[in-house]
């Protein structure tokens, strides 16, 4: 372009404004953030505590706590019963809440248990006698032994007693159902009689017979898929209908003496 053709223009442009996008508005974002501000919130926990149950049925002998397959009667070995390191026996029963935390008591103490190796935690010294250790499907922990049936508060060990109707005895264990009632094994009548299971309501106390069961001694009770399982000190492992009590035995070993057993709501 010739010098002076050029100068021309150049005059030309300087009387408009050149036009500029975003004139006013805020500038377009460059893809660069900010600094972010320090995250204040509370880290969301996405994984399970240690310890917590998640077999849907567990038993225990005096001194060891056992996962079992209820169909089928095998055990998996949890771990021997230990407090701070030293073993522990006489655990009379076990039972599990609805957040999967297992608890278990002897003659004169109530624990926490670690559902993973059976390690032990004292809540308290107690003279609960707690033979059947159950919670409800509302999360009330209730415990048996002889004839009489009553609530625990964890955090105490305060006990409060649930009137039962019948006069029946315990054999050895409750467990608690989807149903809200809790199922109890009693003593039969006679010498060596089978147990019978009996159904209680646990607002009321109120106890509903429901029938008579084919094996004695079952220390424990537990739940899976609609059945009762209950646990012999003679090493009997029985199905158990909580309808009627028509039951049939899963399996036998008569090396183990079955002490408590529990269900887990956690896996209903």
């Amino acid at each position: 372009m010739p010098l002076a053709s050029l100068i021309l223009a150049l005059v030309a442009c300087q009387e408009y404004e050149l036009y500029q996008p975003n004139k006013g508005e805020d500038p377009i974002d460059s893809g660069t953030e900010p600094d972010a501000e320090p995250d204040t919130a509370t880290p969301v926990d996405t994984g399970s505590p240690a310890g917590v149950a998640d077999a849907p049925v567990y038993a225990n002998t005096s001194g060891q706590l056992f996962e079992v397959e209820p169909n089928t009667g095998e055990r998996t070995l949890v771990g021997d019963f230990r407090l701070q390191g030293q073993p522990v026996q006489g655990m009379v029963d076990i039972a599990i809440d609805l957040s999967g935390r297992m608890f278990g008591g002897t003659s004169d103490a109530l624990y926490q248990i670690d559902a993973s190796n059976a390690t032990l935690a004292k809540i308290c010294d107690t003279d609960l006698n707690p033979y059947a250790l159950a919670f409800t499907s509302d999360g009330v922990l209730f415990a048996g032994a002889d004839a009489e049936i009553v609530s625990v508060e964890l955090s105490s060990c305060d006990t409060r007693a649930l009137a039962t109707s019948g006069g029946y005895s315990t054999s050895g264990d409750l467990v608690g159902l989807p149903d809200g009632f809790l199922y109890w094994t009693v003593r039969g009548v006679g010498t060596d009689a089978p147990d019978e299971l009996v159904r209680v309501d646990p607002v009321t106390g109120a106890a509903f017979w429901v029938g008579t069961l084919t094996e004695d001694r079952l220390y424990g009770l537990g739940y899976d898929e609609g059945q009762l399982y209950g646990f012999s000190s003679n090493g009997v492992i029985l199905q158990i209908d909580p309808q009627d009590a028509g039951s049939s035995i899963v399996s036998v070993d008569l090396s183990t003496s079955w002490w408590g057993a529990t269900t887990n709501p956690v896996v209903w």
